[in-house]
């Protein structure tokens, strides 16, 4: 092989080795930058489901549940008590848990032993999941954590809350103007201005709203009882709104529900004509729970 043979032999080798460096070089550039954009972390490695967390955090959902499971099967109640963001909302007609005091003093009415043994026995993997800005979620939402371990809801009722929620809606019931005895729930009541009040009923053909103006007192015949009343969701993470419709005077009453965000409560709109007439929230001075 001559010498010009030889120098053009390799040009041409070293240009394929270039090439092919080059072409290695992409690649793996560009496996740095899906591993970057999506959060892998072979040290670290986070569950499928946790890409409902926050964009902003890498949660292990572990880190934060098994605190949890060691207190309870350590015995430590007061610990947990201390864990849990109050005011705490339990299911209507009960009243929420206001203070540390009251938390501890209905701490084993709450957590009753057989939810106490589906913690102990929950799988962290399968039963707890990271769902976005909420917290961490055990199973369909009997238990909801923050990110920072906090108990934030406890939708578990307890063989003792259901026998307290019998007594209390019967006694309900008859506090009430004949006209309104027969529901199955109360989803809602509340004063407006300390003279008016509207409650909310979840009744077998749906829900109904009943609006005293001229009274405040439940044993009255309510001024409005419309049984016409629809839910709407508004989006994933359980906002909704009630509607009724006056056949008569069109005039339209609705009922909000905030579950998240931090003004979360309840708001009544009252509409005449395509026009606001009256707007009343529980986050505010002119509404009373």
């Amino acid at each position: 092989m001559s010498t010009t043979e030889k120098k053009g032999y390799l040009r041409n080798y070293w240009t394929r080795t270039e090439f092919y460096v080059f072409s290695i070089f992409k690649v793996n550039s560009l496996i740095l930058m899906i591993s970057i954009s999506f959060g892998f972390d072979s040290t670290n490695s986070v569950r499928a489901d946790q890409l409902n967390a926050p964009l902003d955090r890498k949660v292990n959902v572990t880190q934060v549940v098994k605190p949890l499971i060691d207190d309870f099967r350590m015995h430590q109640y007061t610990a947990i008590a201390k864990r849990v963001e109050l005011p705490l909302k339990r299911m209507k007609p009960l009243s929420p848990i206001k203070d540390l005091e009251a938390m501890e003093r209905s701490f084993n009415v709450i957590f009753e032993k057989k939810f106490i043994s589906e913690i102990l026995n929950s799988d962290i993997d399968k039963d707890w999941s990271a769902i976005g800005d909420k917290g961490v979620m055990f199973k369909n939402g009997l238990l909801w954590l923050s990110y920072e371990g906090k108990i934030t809801a406890v939708n578990y009722e307890s063989k003792a809350e259901r026998v307290a929620s019998v007594i209390l809606t019967e006694s309900d019931k008859n506090s009430l103007h004949p006209s309104l005895q027969v529901f199955d729930k109360r989803i809602w009541e509340a004063k407006i201005n300390n003279e008016h009040r509207v409650r909310l009923d979840k009744i077998d053909e749906g829900f109904r709203v009943s609006l005293w103006f001229k009274s405040n007192s439940k044993n009255q015949i309510p001024d409005v009882i419309l049984n016409n009343g629809t839910i709407t969701y508004d989006g994933s993470g359980g906002n909704h709104f009630y509607k009724f419709t006056n056949p008569i005077s069109k005039t339209v009453y609705r009922i909000d529900v905030t579950v998240i965000g931090k003004e979360g409560g309840h708001e009544l709109t009252i509409i005449n004509d395509g026009k606001i007439v009256s707007r009343f929230n529980s986050y505010s001075s002119n509404m009373e729970n």
